[in-house]
Order: structure tokens, then sequence, then C-alpha cells
């Protein structure tokens, strides 16, 4: 490519293996971290063929784009006419019913992409979504008390206490940027756990995210490498039903639970259930 050394540069040449067969690609459109579109110059022996016109050859595009909850991936699919090997371009109907096998294939890709990803050591977001029948400033009023906030009734076993000074020591029963919160869990053995967060984004009426600082011997968050494990709360209106739709999401890449030891995102379903079903009681 253009650029020697780099993963990805415009003009680059890929040869990708499928089955036993190959196709080569070159890299015609680059943009770091959002755009990456491929046009077929090869497709050898491969069960699917796609086709291009006489003055352009087939192409695909990956766009990325940042969402609150992860990242949108778009896939394009620039071609004319889609074959099966040794099959005919002269069949436009066989070409119609494999291109909608392709789409079909690409609706699970979703959760293989993301189960890759775990696999290659990078932090997932977990999320929940709910719907609750109040106005959401009500709601926020709620989430976003210091000491006792939604949910903490649903939560047996945890107390919450400030820690240090307040930010904002005139306005100290609300959440200010900057405040620094400890919550305490108390397990069925006698032995405690405990996390320690701090308020990093504050959007009054939609939006609160809190970082982990520190956790204990018993119970910890991992973070993505340098990056701190983070919960973010979105309230939202529901323009159909009124009420609002909340939408908790943490980003961590394990979880230390009461002496266990740390595992990755993808073996820790059972902790991570148990959490999603506190969060749930919540809007019970």
């Amino acid at each position: 490519g253009n650029e020697p050394g780099q993963p990805f540069s415009l003009g680059c040449v890929r040869k990708a293996a499928v089955g036993n067969g190959a196709t080569i690609t070159k890299m015609v459109q680059y943009e770091k971290e959002r755009v990456m579109t491929w046009e077929y110059h090869s497709q050898d022996e491969v069960s699917l063929m796609i086709h291009g016109t006489d003055s352009q050859r087939p192409r695909t595009s990956t766009l990325l784009a940042d969402h609150h909850t992860g990242t949108t991936v778009t896939l394009v699919y620039d071609f004319k006419r889609m074959t099966a090997a040794g099959e005919s371009l002269d069949d436009p109907d066989n070409s119609i019913a494999l291109s909608g096998n392709l789409q079909s294939n690409l609706y699970t890709l979703d959760s293989m992409w993301t189960s890759e990803m775990i696999k290659r050591g990078y932090a997932s977001l977990t999320s929940v979504k709910f719907w609750l029948p109040f106005e959401r400033m009500a709601v926020y009023a709620e989430v976003a008390n210091p000491l006792n906030p939604l949910g903490a009734d649903a939560a047996e076993g945890v107390a919450y206490s400030i820690e240090g000074m307040h930010p904002t020591p005139e306005d100290e029963s609300n959440l200010a940027v900057g405040l620094r919160r400890r919550a305490v869990f108390f397990f069925t053995d006698g032995s405690q756990g405990s996390i320690v967060s701090q308020v990093t984004e504050l959007e009054e009426g939609k939006l609160i995210k809190w970082r982990q600082l520190h956790g204990s011997e018993h119970l910890t968050f991992q973070g993505e490498g340098p990056d701190r494990p983070e919960m973010t709360i979105y309230l939202e209106d529901n323009p159909h039903l009124g009420g609002t739709d909340v939408r908790q999401i943490y980003y961590y890449s394990g979880l230390k639970l009461h002496g266990a030891t740390p595992q990755v995102a993808s073996e820790t379903s059972s902790a991570k259930g148990k959490l999603l079903e506190s969060l749930r009681a919540s809007s019970a």
C-alpha cells in the first residue's frame, strides 16, 4: 500500500484463502478507523462469486461509526450479479436468490463478531434496557440519589457512602462530576467486598457515567488494558408508551468475585446474569 508498515493503507492488496480457493482484493478507499473498501481482482475456485459491471469491479465496504453502546458496523456489497461455482451469469433469478441467502447469513454476524472480539482479548459491553412507567426527570432524580440510588432496594446487602469531600458541598444531596462513592457488598458467608467509583460524566435528566477507581480483594471489575471499568446510565423518553426507557451499560473485560480468580468476559456469564437480574428487579 501507500504506507508501508501499516496494517492497512490505500492501495494495499490482500489475499484471502476461502476453502480450497482464494480471493485477491485491493483497498481502493480508506479512512482510518472509519471506512475500508476492497475491490475484487480475482476469485479462484470459490463457492460463491460476485460480479461487477464492464466499468467497475465488485466491491465490499466496511463502515464504522461510534454508538453509545459500542460500534455500529455497516457492510456494503456493491455488485451486479452473484453466481455459485460453475453457474452462468445469464440466470438473474438465481442471482437474486443467492443475494437473499447472503443477506440472511449476515444477520448472525453481530454475535459472531462479538464472540471473536472477546476471544481476541477486547472488553465487551454488557447492557440491559427496560421501560419504567414514570416521567424521565422523576426517574433521573432517583437514579441520581447518591446514597440510595434507584435499584438499591432490590439489591439486598449493599450499602453506599460518599468518599472524601463532595464536589459541591452546598448541594450534597445530588450527584456531581468528580464525586466518589463506595458501594459495600455483604456476602452470605459474612465477608465483604467493595467498589469505589467516581462520576466522570453527567447530563441532568439523561446520562450518568461512573468509572471504577478501585475494588477490593473479594470484588472488582477488570478493565481493558489501562482503561478502567465503567457503568453508564442513559434515560430517554419513550415516544410510544410514555414513561422512560432506561439503559444501563457495563464496560469491563473480567470480574473477580468473592475470591475467584479474574476471568475473561466470555467466562463470566453467570456473574453477569446475576447482575442483570438485580438491574431488572429495579423495574419490577
